[in-house]
């Protein structure tokens, strides 16, 4: 019953970001107003943590893991997909390295909220945790 919520929840959450990424781009707001990436990062890395708790609650009886167990893993994955996603972006020319100095802030802001994402995500699997036993 966990983990078909937990993908429900995970499956909305993908699906918003992936049509507000649509309409971002297709309006060019990823130039025009700034914050936008922050969101987009954030709730990259919420649909990331979902994903992977709802794996590993498929795979996994997470009622036996520490919530120090469930952090680690989160961030660990979230960690992974933002760096993946950050060298698709250079691989793909949609970020320059000889951007400098704005290129190592925006991509250190892109992480921390890619984490930011996906410790909202372990504080979800916590609450749906205690509210099962």
């Amino acid at each position: 019953m966990m983990s078909q919520r937990l993908f429900k929840r995970a499956f909305l959450v993908l699906l918003v970001t992936a049509v507000l990424n649509w309409f971002v781009s297709m309006m060019y707001l990823h130039w025009t107003i700034w914050w936008i990436d922050i969101i987009l990062h954030f709730l990259g890395g919420l649909s990331v943590a979902l994903f992977f708790l709802w794996f590993c609650a498929t795979k996994f009886d997470l009622k036996n893991w520490s919530s120090r167990k469930i952090l680690f893993a989160v961030l660990g994955c979230v960690i992974l997909v933002g760096v993946l996603w950050e060298l698709y972006e250079l691989y793909f020319g949609l970020t320059f390295l000889s951007d400098g100095l704005s290129y190592f802030a925006d991509t250190f802001s892109d992480l921390i909220m890619d984490v930011v994402g996906g410790l909202t995500g372990f504080l979800y699997i916590q609450l749906l945790l205690k509210n099962n036993e």
